[in-house]
């Protein structure tokens, strides 16, 4: 976290936007920033898995259950654009970018997360959806003008792991929307380079407020 946080202290100080993607070595928590562990219930708590606690919002990921890939992204966020709007404008380059192995991810809807404690139990505006499971949940952290937008990208999860620690949730992994659609699915690094290449459409350098 601590990392991603660094990205946004650089675009903060220069303009440029950046990307950073990971993977996780074993099953780990991410909390969002206003989520207390202690609060979490207890098949969570008593699991003893290791746990982070995001700078950004949002509820209880379950990271490192099979395959999945975390992003963040830092950008000086046009000044037109609402943050609803920002939502919409930089979860357009997952979709984009996914949509080239033919398949097609919505936004999702205003669902509200009923205090449940998992992130992927509804879906908002800020979440791609396939059928109403939630395929990329994803949050944000706004400093100046800067946001910093983190995301998980569910490719292949274990969907009885997921369900025996967060029950509820909604889950649905790329690798299996891709054999119901009979398409190929995107190895780790072939995402990587598709979200890379969708951005440049979307990420043009803002000029900051005093330049």
């Amino acid at each position: 976290m601590e990392a991603d946080l660094d990205l946004l202290r650089q675009t903060l100080e220069d303009g440029r936007p950046r990307w950073r993607f990971y993977v996780w070595e074993e099953p780990t928590l991410s909390l969002g920033r206003h989520q207390a562990y202690q609060d979490l219930p207890p098949q969570l708590t008593s699991a003893g898995l290791p746990w982070v606690q995001r700078p950004t919002g949002g509820r209880a990921v379950l990271h490192g259950a099979g395959v999945d890939l975390t992003y963040a992204l830092t950008w000086r966020a046009n000044p037109s654009l609402s943050r609803r709007q920002t939502y919409i404008h930089l979860c357009q380059i997952l979709q984009d970018a996914v949509a080239q192995w033919g398949i097609p991810l919505t936004l999702g809807t205003e669902t509200p997360y009923q205090r449940h404690p998992s992130c992927f139990a509804s879906h908002t505006h800020a979440d791609l959806t396939w059928q109403d499971y939630k395929v990329i949940g994803s949050a944000q952290l706004w400093q100046q003008g800067v946001v910093l937008q983190h995301g998980t990208i569910l490719l292949d999860p274990d969907y009885h792991l997921w369900q025996r620690l967060l029950p509820g949730s909604r889950i649905r992994g790329l690798y299996q929307i891709a054999t119901d659609l009979h398409r190929p699915a995107p190895s780790l690094a072939a995402l990587v380079t598709a979200l890379t290449s969708a951005a440049h459409g979307y990420l043009q350098p803002t000029p900051s407020p005093s330049s």
